[in-house]
């Protein structure tokens, strides 16, 4: 185990496929990372983070959470892997995967259907939602912004019949009206892409999470995740100018 103090990072996943798309992983670097992770902080979940951030559950060690965005079929492919590292991960998955913004979304890959979903649940996986279409964030008329935060937790629900306490913004992207709305839903924590560990002071409705793609080598994978390059990644992020980039 790393020397070093007890830290909390979350790290975003999308697609675990050797394709050309830019936030695909594939298995074999997945498992590179899985097998570093587990040697250096506990994996945990985002039941113990919730936990942690109500005051229910102390953490002294370095952990970390897996989760998934968008909830693609080729998560099937890696649930010996998760099982193999006692791994309880999430995946959001959007409401309305026939409507979604596919221009937005950056690929046209299936997604998982009902009973995948139920699989994974069953397994120990935890369910979120990640919108209803995944339209970009900062542009949603207030009009639009009920269907993609509470319509999307309540047509889940309706349809899967389990609970969905967890919201991850597409893209990482929100604004105070999105905010709001996330609460009023009853949200339990929600996610953004700040790059930022997590600690007692953490906004609930704006956690950081730490993005993985093509682009990590194990080399770069682990500086990615190292305390210098998480805060300086995260001061970068606050910046104004960030959004326009």
């Amino acid at each position: 185990m790393l020397k070093r103090k007890a830290e909390i990072i979350i790290l975003c996943y999308h697609s675990i496929a050797s394709d050309d798309w830019k936030y695909s992983v594939s298995e074999e670097v997945f498992i590179q990372q899985i097998v570093y992770l587990s040697e250096n902080f506990n994996l945990i979940s985002l039941e113990d983070i919730s936990h942690y951030l109500l005051g229910k559950k102390n953490i002294t060690k370095p952990c970390a959470v897996i989760t998934f965005d968008d909830g693609y079929k080729n998560l099937l492919s890696i649930r010996n892997v998760i099982k193999k590292y006692n791994i309880k991960p999430a995946f959001f998955i959007l409401s309305e995967s026939l409507s979604v913004d596919f221009k937005e979304l950056g690929t046209s890959m299936k997604f998982l259907n009902s009973s995948d979903v139920n699989i994974l649940c069953n397994e120990g996986w935890i369910l979120g939602c990640h919108s209803a279409t995944h339209p970009d964030f900062w542009n949603l008329k207030p009009s639009e912004i009920a269907r993609e935060v509470r319509k999307s937790k309540e047509n889940l629900e309706s349809k899967l019949k389990r609970k969905v306490h967890f919201f991850a913004y597409p893209k990482g992207r929100y604004t105070p009206a999105v905010l709001k709305e996330v609460e009023n839903a009853g949200y339990l924590l929600a996610f953004s892409m700040d790059d930022a560990k997590i600690d007692l002071s953490s906004n609930v409705f704006t956690l950081p999470r730490i993005g993985v793609d093509k682009t990590h080598t194990l080399k770069q994978f682990k500086a990615t995740i190292s305390p210098s390059v998480i805060l300086f990644r995260s001061l970068v992020k606050r910046t104004p100018l960030f959004r326009f980039i």
